[in-house]
């Protein structure tokens, strides 16, 4: 590959970088409006959502790491529990949210883990738990088995 080509290749590779992030930077904090019964409208702004994800050591069995997962909702903060595994933000990853998740948090250790999901139901806001497995060579992986953790 000539001298050429490399420089084009690396000024492409850069303006594609600059692109993504400021696509991220500049990603929509418009309020998602939830319609109630009677026509009446909610409305819950994405940056009033905030996740924290703080280390809370070691599992002693596994070796996995773990973490206290919390959500503050507006001037709220809910303890969502400690979980197996680093956690992220679901937008800032390479997972897509779920039809009617708003935001949601996945906590990953060894090909699975735990998906926390806030989802609008009837016009509400329901904080969900659910399981999550990557896939194998033998069959597809699963993102299921959502309960209901808190309204918010």
């Amino acid at each position: 590959m000539s001298n050429r080509n490399i420089l084009i290749a690396l000024v492409i590779l850069a303006l594609a970088a600059a692109g993504g992030y400021w696509l991220y930077k500049n990603k929509s904090n418009e309020p998602i409006v939830i319609k109630q019964e009677g026509g009446a409208e909610s409305k819950q702004a994405p940056s009033e959502l905030k996740w924290t994800f703080t280390s809370a050591g070691e599992d002693e069995a596994s070796g996995a790491p773990l973490t206290k997962v919390t959500l503050q909702a507006g001037d709220k903060t809910h303890d969502l529990g400690t979980y197996q595994g680093s956690c992220s933000e679901i937008r800032a990853s390479s997972w897509e949210l779920l039809q009617n998740e708003q935001e949601g948090a996945i906590c990953w250790w060894a090909g699975g883990g735990t998906e926390l999901g806030v989802f609008e139901e009837n016009g509400k806001l329901v904080v969900k738990k659910g399981a999550i497995e990557e896939g194998t060579a033998e069959g597809g992986g699963f993102r299921e088995d959502f309960k209901a953790l808190l309204e918010l």
